[in-house]
């Protein structure tokens, strides 16, 4: 099969309306603007906590650094105190678990000191009373020692005076440096709790304004949404639309890309394409059969791609093996940025629109044939032979006939038919009151004869159906054309017999006119002869065509006897009846091809194609006798008997020219009249 698959087609944006992509940009920079602002509050709040929390960091780092310093201190103190109580009870008990206590008071009040040493190393007032205390406690710990080897010697145990100064001593610079330090803790807690209350109240602060800039943010957010689902809805809403209308639509739409492969389509064009797996991905050179439908397919899509502009063609589609003509048009499908990404392509079934075309051409041809026949018809006779002959090609489904009305217009006459029986056996001189046309002045149609209103003029048996249309022309009733059909007959044949109807009326009018107009050119008002003009033509014309086939022609040359008298004694109507009278005898005696012509006067010249002398001679007799027969009455006088004088010449006998034959039939004429009249006189014949 052929073509065809369909797409979407882009809408573009109502006029004097923002496009959407436009609009959207626009209303998204609310949400946006909010998230950035939210954003930036966090970040500033989390930069104010940051350093806030380091400041509170710092301060508590310093509470424990002092906390660690004045632990230290109070180890120092509490390793002289272990040391002087250890050797006060060594002294009273005797009892050696005392003398371990000494050494791991010396030892943790040592290590304490250097703690301290290490702690408080950016202090330096606790740095000079170090300095002072440290050496104490060094000598006080080795006269510890040495006491301690003495008792392990078998001495006894006892302070020395110098020992206990040194405690002494050292007590106090150590409840210095713990004073000091406690005031330094104090301190540091109270700054350690102002940084606290400062950053519970940026943290208050920062909460606060982040809800509320993230709570700006989300309605933006939330309107931005809701907006968008109201446009998504509209452009559902709208897509639902559009893929009703492109899948309801009879013609089949489809996509294609640049390489003709099809993209899309709706159900008329998968229904074209027929059913096959991955149909939409098949080029059009691969789902038709036919290698000419496919060449003109791609063709066609090139010429589309090359140009860039919309095109419509007729095409040729094989659907199921059969042919059907379709009316493509392919438009460029361009992407947002205007690039050229394919071609999107609807294609019509117009096969039975091409068929009525074709029919109405064709009938257009056949009305067009018809009328050149007619026009070209010498004469109505000959007209109603064409018509007879033309009219089963325009009714085919119909037999019919065309009625006319004589000169007397007293009774219509068949004239020609076709598909029925010969115009001499269908009715003749019916009244035009037995046609409902003629009396209404429109056409009369019966669908079904057994209910409709017949004509009378139709007779048993009765068709099926009947049409009679008045056939009009110049606003004179000329005459009917009249069909019948054993079926109803179609409103297609009906309106055709509407312009054939018409056709033959002007066709068969002009003919007339034309008959008419010829007549008073080439005929004698007063007798119906021919005239002088047309007899020298047709002489002339008939002298060459007997010369050509070695045939004789008679001349004979006619006047009335005494016509002079007639219009003296009775007047010049009485002579014009005289006239009147003679030449309808010649036109009754004579055959229809020979030409009876006045050429003035009471002088008439008859031709006589094919006959010799002797024929012309005795045809001249034989009218001189019938015309001296007439009894002319007029007005119920008698005019008395009219006679004429008659001279014959001939071909070859008198010459070939024109002029000579008519010359001696002259001559032969006024012989006639001077022996007597009521005679007939022949020429003396030309010597050869």
């Amino acid at each position: 099969m052929n073509t065809v698959a369909n797409s979407t087609v882009p809408i573009a944006p109502l006029s004097g309306r923002r496009p959407l992509h436009d609009a959207t940009s626009i209303s998204s920079a609310g949400p946006f603007a909010g998230l950035i602002a939210s954003l930036a509050v966090l970040i500033s709040i989390g930069v104010v906590s940051q350093d806030s929390a380091g400041r509170r960091d710092a301060a508590v780092r310093w509470t424990v650094h002092t906390h660690q310093v004045i632990e230290e201190l109070q180890q120092v103190l509490y390793g002289i105190s272990t040391g002087d109580g250890a050797s006060r009870g060594f002294s009273l008990s005797g009892d050696g678990a005392f003398l371990a206590e000494i050494g791991g008071g010396v030892e943790e009040t040592l290590d304490a000191a250097g703690q301290i040493r290490r702690l408080t190393g950016d202090n330096q007032a606790q740095q000079l009373r170090l300095d002072r205390l440290q050496p104490m406690l060094t000598e006080r710990a080795r006269l510890l020692r040495a006491r301690l080897e003495m008792v392990r010697a078998g001495e006894s145990l006892a302070m020395p005076p110098a020992a206990y100064r040194l405690s002494r001593d050292a007590r106090g610079l150590s409840e210095e440096m713990l004073g000091e330090e406690r005031d330094l803790l104090a301190r540091r807690t109270e700054v350690e709790r102002v940084e606290a209350e400062e950053m519970r109240r940026i943290l208050f602060g920062g909460v606060a304004a982040s809800a509320a800039a993230l709570l700006g943010a989300f309605l933006l957010l939330y309107r931005e949404i809701r907006r968008r689902r109201r446009i998504e809805s509209d452009l559902l809403t709208k897509h639902g639309l559009l893929r009703s209308i492109v899948q309801g639509a009879g013609d089949a739409i489809f996509v294609k890309d640049l390489q003709g492969h099809y993209l899309m389509t709706n159900d008329a064009g998968a229904r074209l394409l027929g059913p096959a797996p991955n149909r939409t991905a098949e080029r059009a050179d691969e789902v038709s059969a036919d290698s000419g439908v496919r060449k003109r397919i791609v063709d066609h899509d090139l010429d589309v791609i090359r140009s860039g502009e919309t095109r419509t063609v007729e095409e040729v589609v094989l659907v199921g093996g059969v042919a059907h003509v379709h009316s493509v048009t392919r438009a460029p499908h361009r992407d947002g940025e205007g690039h050229l990404v394919g071609l999107i392509c609807t294609s019509r079934d117009i096969t039975e629109r091409h068929a009525k075309e074709q029919a109405h051409l064709r009938e257009i041809t056949l009305l067009l044939q018809n009328g050149e026949l007619l026009q070209a018809c010498h004469g109505v006779d000959e007209a109603y032979e064409v018509i007879a002959k033309a009219a089963p090609r325009f009714f085919s489904e119909a037999s019919g006939a065309v009625f006319m009305f004589p000169a007397s217009r007293d009774a219509l006459e068949a004239r020609a038919s076709w598909g029925g029986p010969d115009p001499a056996s269908l009715p003749r001189g019916f009244s035009p009151e037995d046609c409902w046309a003629l009396r209404r002045g429109q056409p009369h149609f019966v669908a079904d004869s057994r209910h409709g209103l017949m004509c009378p003029h139709v007779t048993a048996p009765l068709p099926g159906s009947t049409l009679c249309h008045p056939l009009i022309a110049q606003g004179d009733v000329m005459g009917i054309l009249h069909l019948e059909a054993s079926s109803p007959l179609k409103e297609d044949l009906r309106r055709r017999a509407g312009v054939v109807g018409e056709q033959m009326s002007m066709a068969l009018a002009n003919l007339g006119l034309r008959e008419t107009l010829r007549n008073q050119s080439i005929r004698d008002p007063l007798t119906g002869l021919f005239n002088r003009r047309y007899l020298e033509e047709t002489l002339e014309r008939e002298l060459r065509r007997a010369i050509r086939a070695n045939e004789p022609l008679g001349v004979l040359m006619i006047d009335v006897d005494h016509f002079k008298q007639f219009n003296d004694l009775y007047g010049h109507e009485a002579g014009d009846y005289v006239l009147r009278e003679v030449a309808a005898t010649l036109r009754r005696a004579t055959r229809a091809s020979d030409v009876a012509s006045r050429i003035g006067g009471e002088e008439m010249v008859i031709l006589l194609p094919g006959a010799d002398l002797g024929q012309a001679e005795r045809k001249a007799d034989q009218l001189r006798d019938q015309v001296s027969q007439l009894d002319m009455k007029q007005l119920g006088h008698a005019l008395g008997q009219v006679t004429i004088s008659v001279g014959v010449s001939a071909l070859p006998n008198h010459g070939e020219g024109a002029a000579e034959l008519l010359r001696i039939a002259d001559s032969a004429m006024y012989r006639s009249k001077r022996e007597g009249r009521n005679r007939v006189s022949v020429g003396p014949q030309v010597p050869s």
